[in-house]
C-alpha cells in the first residue's frame, strides 16, 4: 500500500450531510419567497435542474462558479413565472446553508484519527461565504491545513490545477496524496487529472461507469477510512 502522507477532501456530501442542509434550507426558501406563487413540488424539481445544470456547466468550465448563486435563482423565478429579486434569496440560501452543516455519522471521528497521521486538506467547488460559514460553524481549521475553494481561486473541479493549490500549501505531492470525494465527474476526473490515488465515498453502491478505472478505494462513508489505511 502507497505510503500517503497526505489526503485531501471534498467537502459537501464527503465530509459532511449537504443534502440534509440543502432540503431544510430550500424548504425555508420556499416558505419565505415562493409559496404564493408555485406549488412546493414544482419549486424543488424546477431548483434541482437548475442547479445541477449549472454545477456541470462549473465543471466543465462554461460558468465562471460565482454565477451560480444569483443565477440559479434567477431561472428559478423564470421557470415559474415569478418577478423576484434573487439576491435576498440567494443571501438567506446561503445563509442557511452555512450555519446548517453537520458531519456525517462517524466522520469528525474519523478525522481526528487520520490527523495524527496525515496532512489533510479539503478542495471544494462551492461559493465562498457558504464555504467559508461552514469552515466556521464546523471549526474545519482544527483538522485541516488547507481549505481551497473554487470561487476564492477561480478554478474549479476536476481542473488539476485547483489540486495542484492545495498540495503546494500542504507541501506534498500528487504521488503521495489520497483524494477522497463522492464525486465521479469532479472529485475523481480531478484525482485522475491531477495524478492521485482516488477513494471514491459511495454511499449508494452506485456502479462505476464503464469508461473508468476502478478507484484505488471504494468505501461508503469516511468514517471507514482510518481502519482502512492502518489495517
Amino acid at each position: 500500500m502507497v505510503p500517503y502522507e497526505s489526503i485531501l477532501f471534498d467537502l459537501d456530501d464527503t465530509l459532511i450531510d449537504f443534502k440534509a442542509s440543502e432540503s431544510s434550507a430550500l424548504a425555508l426558501v420556499y416558505e419565505n419567497f415562493y409559496r404564493a406563487f408555485a406549488q412546493q413540488d414544482a419549486f424543488h424539481s424546477r431548483f434541482h435542474a437548475i442547479n445541477q445544470s449549472l454545477w456541470k456547466a462549473v465543471e466543465s468550465t462554461q460558468l465562471p462558479v460565482g454565477q451560480v448563486r444569483l443565477k440559479r435563482f434567477q431561472l428559478l423565478s423564470e421557470a415559474l413565472g415569478v418577478n423576484l429579486d434573487a439576491e435576498p434569496v440567494a443571501a438567506f440560501y446561503e445563509h442557511q446553508l452555512g450555519t446548517t452543516a453537520r458531519w456525517l455519522p462517524g466522520t469528525a471521528e474519523a478525522l481526528s484519527l487520520l490527523g495524527h497521521h496525515y496532512k489533510l486538506g479539503i478542495v471544494t467547488n462551492g461559493l465562498t461565504p457558504i464555504q467559508r460559514a461552514k469552515h466556521q460553524h464546523l471549526s474545519l481549521g482544527t483538522w485541516f491545513k488547507s481549505f481551497v475553494i473554487s470561487e476564492e481561486v477561480a478554478i474549479s473541479k476536476p481542473q488539476k490545477e485547483i489540486f495542484h493549490l492545495a498540495l503546494t500549501q500542504l507541501e506534498t505531492a500528487p504521488a503521495r496524496t489520497l483524494m477522497v470525494g463522492d464525486s465521479l465527474t469532479s472529485d475523481y476526473q480531478g484525482a485522475l487529472n491531477a495524478g492521485m490515488d482516488f477513494c471514491w465515498i459511495n454511499a449508494k453502491r452506485l456502479p462505476l461507469p464503464a469508461h473508468l478505472p476502478e478507484p484505488r478505494f471504494t468505501l461508503r462513508s469516511v468514517a471507514e477510512l482510518p481502519a482502512l489505511l492502518h489495517r
